[in-house]
């Protein structure tokens, strides 16, 4: 049952880019999260429950093997593009809560991402997002009605870090890629996340996500 599930994860535990099981007192080693093609805590957490889930059904070798092979869904934390000089696009529009944004900002253990985000005015709180902005991002562009909002999240956090945030806002996601595209450099990963709802230009987050891989490939063809 998935009541028996939950109990079961509490058996494991990812740490150190490694997914392990823990039986009395030993801890096996099962994946290396290095070896995934999705990213996050969060994935990898989804992971370990998949795992736990159908180990009745499914012997471990091929659980994992399955894994390997999972590139993730479309528009959460996709990589959409890689450049010669290794710079990553990721489209993640279905992050329409500012929680799903923080979640994406904490899948890259590097301070070198360029955030694309903003959305319609809404009714979330954004003074959590502004931490893992200024922790995670060297540039944030914002598109949304709600920018001066996300803005004034991340004032306070940028009194308390040497940590330094070069911030953009932008009429158009179309700008906002051509912008990305001129400030970033080798390493750099380019995220669009919007962190609220857009639909005062999408009819969903499935549409802008379409618009932003289109706006980029058309870029760099």
């Amino acid at each position: 049952t998935i009541i028996e599930v939950y109990r079961n994860y509490e058996s494991n535990i990812v740490n150190e880019n490694k997914i392990k099981f823990c039986e009395s007192e030993l801890r096996i080693h099962l994946l290396d999260t290095r070896n995934l093609n999705i990213r996050g805590t969060h994935n990898f957490k989804n992971a370990t429950a998949a795992i736990i889930a159908t180990s009745d059904l499914v012997d471990l070798e091929t659980s994992i093997s399955t894994l390997k092979e999972f590139v993730g869904l479309e528009n959460r934390l996709e990589l959409i593009y890689e450049t010669e000089d290794r710079i990553s696009w990721y489209n993640d529009a279905a992050s329409i809560k500012p929680s799903r944004t923080i979640s994406a900002l904490d899948s890259f253990p590097i301070r070198n991402i360029i955030l694309i985000t903003g959305g319609d005015i809404n009714e979330y709180s954004y003074e959590k997002l502004g931490k893992p902005i200024v922790n995670s991002c060297k540039d944030l562009i914002l598109i949304g009605e709600n920018s001066e909002i996300i803005e004034d999240a991340i004032k306070p956090n940028l009194r308390n870090t040497s940590n330094k945030v070069k911030t953009y806002k932008i009429d158009s996601l179309k700008e906002a890629v051509k912008l990305a595209k001129k400030i970033a450099v080798k390493g750099d990963v380019v995220l669009f996340s919007p962190a609220g709802e857009q639909k005062s230009k999408y009819k969903d987050f499935k549409e802008s996500g379409k618009e932003f891989k289109k706006i980029l490939y058309d870029i760099y063809e």
